[in-house]
């Protein structure tokens, strides 16, 4: 169960790679032309795919890991800013640079206002600029994922905090009544954890922390939500349950996981 918060970081410390991967969204060879001789001759690394479509596009993106999309205003499966719209909503962390003729620059701009980063106009001959707009959505991109990241996740155990909880909740409260399904909500604290901070600190008090935490989530799904409510209490909440009897296994199977002794190294 790796948290948004694990993914955010693992993908700044590598802030760029050695190569990027850019997925080309346009129909004309001469953008894939175009933007490759731009880049190369600014000396930018990088392995270019192009898809001539939005289906193929989001059959690459979900296949694929890539830095950055270049995505063309002009796409017939996606006209204007719809095709911003749907890859940010198959993939909101994907930077989007649209791509658009010297007449669109109101479209562009538009792009710009519902999420991508930055646009380029078709044909532009200067490779520096060109590069610098494709680091430079890469950039913003990824400085927007890590203030998504602080304001809804726990920045000690990567847990979603209260906040984001309490929309995961709304949302699961809702799908249930439509469904007709059930939910279960366990709320879980630390006992004596303040005498575990007075007596052995405060490094050893988040390693208890971080430990009771990976416990947790080695009991539940993927689907499950577990987050941090405050400094010692947890909440976790669980979908899709067939029986009540589905609560009281699990609650059986997270107790023995906490019951279990473990060396806290400070």
């Amino acid at each position: 169960m790796t948290t948004k918060l694990e993914a955010t970081q693992s993908k700044s410390h590598a802030k760029f790679r050695s190569e990027l991967n850019i997925l080309l969204i346009s129909k004309s060879s001469e953008d894939a032309k175009w933007l490759r001789s731009q880049l190369k001759e600014a000396g930018l690394r990088f392995d270019m795919t192009k898809a001539i479509d939005l289906k193929m596009a989001m059959e690459l993106i979900s296949l694929k890991e890539f830095d950055l999309a270049v995505a063309d205003l002009n796409t017939e499966s996606a006209p204007g800013i719809k095709i911003v719209q749907e890859i940010k909503a198959l993939k909101n962390s994907l930077p989007i640079v649209v791509l658009s003729g010297g007449s669109e620059h109101r479209l562009a701009q538009e792009a710009v206002k519902i999420g991508a980063q930055d646009h380029l106009v078709r044909g532009l001959e200067h490779p520096e600029l060109v590069s610098r707009i494709v680091r430079y959505a890469i950039e913003i991109k990824q400085a927007e994922c890590r203030i998504e990241a602080l304001a809804h996740y726990d920045v000690l155990t990567g847990l979603v905090n209260r906040t984001l909880f309490t929309e995961h909740m709304q949302q699961a409260l809702d799908r249930a009544r439509r469904a007709n399904g059930r939910l279960a909500l366990f709320v879980i604290t630390i006992d004596n954890f303040k005498r575990i901070t007075e007596t052995w600190g405060h490094s050893v008090a988040e390693g208890v922390l971080v430990e009771f935490a990976s416990r947790v989530k080695s009991c539940i799904r993927d689907t499950d939500t577990l987050a941090r409510n405050s400094t010692d209490e947890f909440s976790l909440l669980i979908e899709s349950l067939n029986t009540a009897e589905n609560c009281i296994v699990l609650a059986e199977k997270l107790s023995n996981a906490l019951d279990q002794a473990s060396e806290i190294i400070s």
